[in-house]
């Protein structure tokens, strides 16, 4: 974290910076109105006479010379760069390694801290192996996240609890899962002892819980996948009602066969929506 700050600041405030920019004072007097994220800009204005700073150079507005492997990852919602410059950039490194994954209903972050999603899947396995040519069919199930507001939050940002100003749907009549509505949970034992072919006693227990709407069911898919993308079991394919689940996986295939150790992912599927998780198996 503390490298992605000192990078904010050394793009921000020498590439991007004006300096016709209004001055410290102008900028607290208008902060004072700010109802968000009040405070950002005045670190900046704050740094910009002690920071660092180059001057602009022939190298401005170009792209690296970087032909090494590399993930890039981004959100067609609330994106930071234009589609145009994607274009320009999925170009110029397309080598042997690189990947570029655009999500049309991602958001500007598309990452989040649990890995548990198609994004984290992605980013784990080009970490274990960032030569691998990545699958990217698990973008086709990401899904935007809906409008789920706190309504006691939103009174104390905005004085209201309608962050819309009109008529809006509120939380107790969305008709489908959110992410928030289902969990996957960690699997027990992780790592867990993989069979051996005389063994029949070492098992692993997934457990899940939804919370949709008590009298309606979603179609419900458990699998589990090796650290390539490849299906290894469908442990649940059913429409499943409100409520806590589990089950146990023996450690084989669809065939019968044990799995060899290493990495897996287990992953739930409630309608369109996707949590996954990872598993260490060993013998």
């Amino acid at each position: 974290e503390s490298f992605a700050e000192a990078l904010a600041f050394h793009v921000s405030l020498s590439e991007i910076w004006d300096d016709q920019a209004p001055t410290l004072e102008e900028l607290e007097a208008a902060n004072a109105d700010y109802l968000m994220s009040s405070g950002t800009t005045l670190r900046f204005v704050r740094a910009v006479e002690r920071w660092p700073r180059y001057s602009p150079g022939q190298l401005d507005d170009t792209f690296a010379n970087y032909d090494g492997p590399m993930l890039m990852l981004h959100g067609g919602i609330d994106y930071a760069v234009s589609l145009e410059r994607l274009e320009e950039m999925r170009n110029t490194f397309s080598a042997h390694g690189q990947t570029f994954a655009y999500f049309p209903q991602g958001q500007h972050v598309v990452i989040n801290d649990d890995y548990d999603d198609c994004v984290g899947s992605l980013y784990v396995l080009f970490l274990l192996d960032p030569q691998a040519q990545l699958d990217l069919s698990c973008i086709d199930q990401v899904v935007p996240r809906p409008f789920v507001y706190d309504e006691e939050l939103t009174e104390f940002l905005f004085g209201t609890n309608d962050p819309w100003g009109s008529d809006v749907v509120s939380v107790d009549e969305f008709e489908y899962l959110t992410p928030n509505e289902f969990t996957l949970n960690e699997s027990y034992p992780n790592p867990f002892s993989g069979q051996s072919v005389d063994s029949s006693s070492k098992t692993v227990t997934f457990t899940y819980d939804l919370n949709g709407p008590v009298n309606s069911s979603q179609s419900v898919q458990l699998k589990v996948y090796d650290i390539l993308g490849r299906e290894i079991i469908t442990l649940v394919d059913e429409k499943q009602p409100s409520g806590r689940y589990s089950r146990v996986w023996n450690g084989r295939d669809k065939k019968g066969a044990p799995v060899a150790a290493g990495v897996y992912f287990y992953r739930l599927s409630v309608g369109e929506l996707v949590q996954s998780k990872l598993m260490t198996v060993i013998k």
